[in-house]
């Protein structure tokens, strides 16, 4: 939630901008500031907490995306984002919450990355038996590499600093599903983060992936 408020102030204040009313953008650039400072606080009680306690149900992968998606619609449309998905029906055992949450983390981050629009591509890797990778790429500078190293500890936080949006719990909650996340640049684009998680298909998943 507080990643949400942070962009969405910051969609405000690149309006308020726009508009030449410096004085309000400005206090809107503390707000997000303040934002970013509690949410530095609360990554790091959020490292010391006990183990999640997950509901594991079998979800469909792209119900769990396509609600992700839905929440960021009007982001999209206000910062003239365009999104691929690759479909493909892929059954998952998570707690969906959790990984609705982690979701928009992910897709948070790429939007921050893009004030002045951009696409994000969404795709899905079976090939690795036991595993499936969803994978998140967009358009955006990509990481600095002077951050590369720390992109999962709690930043310290900075009116400029446009990357990191709960990428501490995003990898947390990738952990507690067996599971990983990696976070880097893609050759060809911009940012790019894949999300490993544990994967049996079924036998008709198994006959349409082959």
């Amino acid at each position: 939630p507080l990643a949400g408020i942070e962009l969405y102030a910051s969609i405000v204040g690149q309006e308020l901008e726009e508009a030449g009313d410096s004085l309000l953008a400005d206090l809107i650039e503390q707000i997000r500031f303040g934002v970013r400072e509690v949410n530095e606080y609360l990554t790091s009680f959020d490292s010391m907490s006990p183990p999640l306690n997950l509901s594991m149900q079998k979800n469909r992968l792209m119900d769990i995306v396509d609600e992700a998606l839905g929440a960021m619609n009007g982001v999209f449309k206000e910062r003239e984002i365009g999104v691929l998905v690759t479909q493909k029906e892929l059954t998952v055992e998570v707690d969906r919450a959790l990984m609705v949450q982690l979701m928009l983390n992910l897709l948070l981050n790429a939007v921050e990355a893009m004030p002045d629009g951009g696409r994000i591509f969404i795709e899905f890797n079976t090939e690795h038996a036991g595993r499936l990778e969803v994978i998140i790429t967009d358009t955006g500078p990509g990481v600095p590499f002077k951050l590369m190293k720390r992109i999962f500890n709690p930043f310290h936080t900075t009116k400029n600093q446009p990357l990191g949006l709960g990428l501490p719990v995003s990898l947390r909650i990738a952990e507690a599903h067996q599971g990983a996340l990696m976070v880097g640049n893609d050759l060809n684009m911009g940012a790019r983060a894949v999300l490993t998680l544990p994967f049996v298909p079924d036998e008709a998943e198994a006959g349409r992936l082959n």
